[in-house]
């Protein structure tokens, strides 16, 4: 028997989209073909909603099936951007992409 399995990643949000085109200089091209998973947390005692966003042409070239936390729990490569968002809306971010040459 097969069980649908819920796929949990979807479009940047919009307020991190901006933040990420102005702090890491990105286009809004390469910002339009990423994708996120959120989920709840907590930081230093304070509930967050954290973020960790990839390219599915990434896990597509390579056969990787990433659909939620966990998929990229297994497969840290994948992870581009990974941060959290705070109460009042502070953004932490750390760019995790690798430099190729």
């Amino acid at each position: 028997m097969h069980f649908l399995h819920k796929n949990q990643s979807k479009r940047v949000p919009k307020y991190l989209q901006e933040y990420m085109r102005r702090k890491f200089m990105l286009s809004q091209q390469y910002l339009a073909e990423l994708r996120c998973i959120e989920y709840q947390d907590v930081i230093n005692g304070q509930p967050v909603g954290c973020f960790r966003i990839f390219k599915p042409q990434m896990t597509w070239e390579q056969h990787i099936p990433v659909s939620d936390k966990a998929d990229l729990e297994r497969h840290p490569e994948l992870i581009l951007f990974e941060g959290y968002a705070d109460a009042v809306g502070i953004v932490r971010m750390e760019d995790l992409r690798t430099v190729s040459y």
